[in-house]
């Protein structure tokens, strides 16, 4: 598996009794994201389900795809991220 294609998942330790205050935890992520990257916003992609954020799309930089998944590890909802980002050179 090359390097551009790895996928990373994170574990967080997060109150899972969040998940039944937040009806929309994608609109939380977007949030996350748009604030802190907005620069990712039209590159990277999210779906969550039952506490797990699944981010997606492509990046130029190994650091872009690593500061999209940091951004997340604040919201108290994602339990887990998988970073499912490809890095892909230009």
């Amino acid at each position: 598996m090359s390097a551009s294609t790895m996928m990373t998942t994170t574990q967080i330790s997060a109150p899972t009794a969040c998940r039944s205050r937040v009806p929309d935890g994608v609109g939380l992520i977007r949030a996350a994201l748009n604030q802190r990257l907005p620069q990712l916003s039209r590159f990277v992609q999210c779906d969550y389900v039952d506490g797990v954020a699944v981010l997606h799309g492509k990046v130029s930089r190994y650091y872009l795809k690593q500061m999209a998944q940091e951004c997340l590890r604040s919201i108290l909802c994602v339990d887990q991220i998988d970073n499912r980002i490809e890095v892909v050179r230009s």
